[in-house]
């Protein structure tokens, strides 16, 4: 295995152009703002961010992974927008603080039509923005995402978001809707997915606003996710809790599953209020963020006495395999078969590559998916995990 995975690292050989922004111009500072070292940086560059306050980017038709150092954040509107198949974005590290938008564009991070792989890590969005001059507040969006065809959040906190026809993973996610307030009284649920597909994992969760309680107007609490029409989700692991209503009004359920939509919940889901809701046991799959020098780790859970076979290798376009329930996200010609083994009783099945000591691989990802044979079963697939090597 430890010469296989020498093999793997030095196929992986990195290219990229790494170039440091500092809105305190430091010592080793190439740009002073986001944006223009966008506009100025060759494709596939990797931009160290330092501590700072910085205004929205907008990363049209580029690749580009953006790593923000602690105490950065972003005060504007970004934008991640018309990528080819062959280009990824990836974020880390930012905290988007709102702080600069406006009632006419109050979303944080948009991504629209992102034909290649888009990873998020460690992001922060809890814009809030009250407009006086019309007696309202107008709650900022956390991510509003069309079109992504690879898209995945891991460890980021982030207000309520609606995704469109995107292939989405989750994992280990904080997602909260608004609630309704004396200036609005309205709430918001935690998660919109109108169509495209998506999977949760890891110990995410996912909260609706809860509804105002005044003394002459009292509004319902929303679910924690609403599924609409042509949506495909899996919940593999975490907790899906619905906000309470004002006054006598009982909370809603936490899903509201709209017609043509489609849902799949493993018994390990917390859900409130309790749920008739089908479950289905399903493999969940979680991984650790990475940094140089240090290993990936990875676990999987699933039902005692299944097999598993954990792969590790470079992310790829998902692809549907004949006879596997949900797609692979791993390049099929560069991975490796790490771990075979059968579950025994609650154990995960775990996994771990070291990542070589070489600050080349900053911004590089590396991915880690299961497959499941259980007795009497077709074999299932659990969910992708992209980890970015910081």
């Amino acid at each position: 295995m430890k010469k296989a995975c020498t093999v793997f690292w030095l196929t992986a050989a990195l290219s990229a152009q790494t170039f440091v922004v500092d809105g305190s111009n430091g010592p080793g500072a190439q740009f002073t703002d986001i944006q223009s070292a966008i506009d100025n940086v060759p494709d596939g560059a990797v931009l160290l961010i330092r501590s700072g306050s910085y205004s929205g980017f907008q990363l049209d038709g580029r690749a580009m992974t953006l790593l923000g150092d602690p105490g950065m954040e972003v005060t504007g509107h970004a934008l991640v927008a018309n990528t080819a198949a062959h280009q990824t974005v990836a974020l880390r590290g930012m905290n988007f603080t709102g702080t600069a938008l406006s009632w006419q564009g109050n979303i944080a991070l948009e991504l629209s039509n992102c034909a290649g792989p888009v990873w998020l890590e460690s992001l922060t969005s809890l814009p809030f923005y009250c407009n006086t001059m019309f007696g309202e507040c107008l709650r900022g969006q956390g991510l509003k995402a069309s079109n992504c065809q690879q898209l995945q959040l891991r460890a980021c906190t982030v207000r309520w978001s609606h995704f469109t026809d995107c292939a989405t993973h989750l994992a280990s996610c904080v997602m909260s809707g608004l609630s309704g307030s004396s200036a609005s009284p309205g709430a918001w649920p935690g998660l919109i997915v109108s169509s495209g597909s998506m999977q949760i994992s890891g110990a995410t969760s996912i909260t609706g606003g809860s509804g105002y309680n005044g003394w002459t107007l009292s509004t319902l609490g929303r679910p924690a996710l609403i599924a609409g029409s042509g949506a495909d989700i899996r919940v593999l692991d975490g907790s899906l809790t619905s906000g309470t209503s004002g006054g006598p009004f009982p909370p809603p359920p936490p899903i509201d599953l709209q017609s043509a939509a489609t849902i799949e919940i493993a018994p390990r889901v917390s859900l409130w209020p309790s749920s008739s809701q089908v479950r289905t046991p399903l493999p969940n799959l979680d991984s650790s963020s990475v940094a140089i020098g240090s290993a990936s780790f990875a676990s999987v859970t699933t039902e005692p006495g299944d097999l598993v076979i954990l792969v590790f290798g470079l992310p790829g376009a998902p692809t549907v395999v004949p006879g596997v329930s949900e797609p692979l996200w791993i390049n099929s010609s560069a991975y490796l078969f790490h771990t075979l083994a059968v579950q025994q009783g609650t154990s995960p099945v775990t996994g771990s590559v070291a990542v070589p000591n070489d600050p080349l691989f900053r911004g590089f990802s590396i991915a880690w998916q299961a497959v499941v044979s259980s007795p009497g079963m077709p074999l299932q697939v659990s969910n992708p995990s992209v980890n970015l090597i910081r």
